[in-house]
């Protein structure tokens, strides 16, 4: 009798969590061009994960080969982005002036998972084989994101344009691949 085993387990985990925060606030402004509050975030995960497993077996009576494999990935991205434009009213002796006004959040989160796995198994006798292979794959992916904007008690005195833009771009790709190849043979 002769045997074989192999087992190999590939994991990644990432996370990112932060906060990105522009703010004029209780301020008196007076800009001879444009006034800018623009907070923006592109977190981004690559995410690779490989398990290889190879078992074989030979004899002349019973052989017995078993692989397993896996590969795993677990990727999480929680950010939070804000532009604020706060408590600037001329009744308190501040105010903004300006010849345009933009107050944008933005978020463009990415997120590549590739885990990838294979197994093989070779059970060789010249009476009875056996073998068997198995390989998983799994990929685990999650963006939880909060964009805000935020223009509260503001007196604004402008010859152009008031803009106000909150955007949130997510792209996860996510290929896990498993590959499994038993082969017994008894001569």
């Amino acid at each position: 009798f002769a045997g074989g085993a192999s087992i190999a387990a590939s994991v990644a985990v990432n996370e990112v969590t932060d906060t990105v925060t522009a703010t004029v606030a209780g301020t008196k402004v007076q800009a001879s061009g444009a006034l800018v509050v623009d907070a923006s975030a592109e977190p981004t995960i690559v995410a690779v994960a490989v398990g290889i497993s190879v078992a074989v077996a030979g004899s002349s009576g019973v052989a017995g080969a078993v692989a397993l494999g896996g590969a795993a990935t677990t990727n999480t991205i929680a950010m939070t982005v804000g532009a604020l434009l706060t408590d600037s009213t001329t009744a308190s002796g501040k105010g903004v002036s300006a010849t345009s006004v933009a107050v944008a959040a933005r978020d463009d989160s990415t997120i590549t998972s590739t885990p990838t796995v294979a197994s093989v198994a070779v059970g060789l006798s010249s009476g009875t084989a056996v073998s068997l292979a198995i390989g998983a794959a799994v990929s685990i992916n999650a963006v939880s994101n909060v964009v805000t904007v935020l223009v509260d008690r503001v007196d604004i005195s402008t010859t152009g344009a008031v803009a106000v833009s909150a955007t949130e771009s997510s792209i996860i790709t996510s290929v896990p691949t498993a590959a499994s190849i038993s082969i017994a043979a008894g001569v």
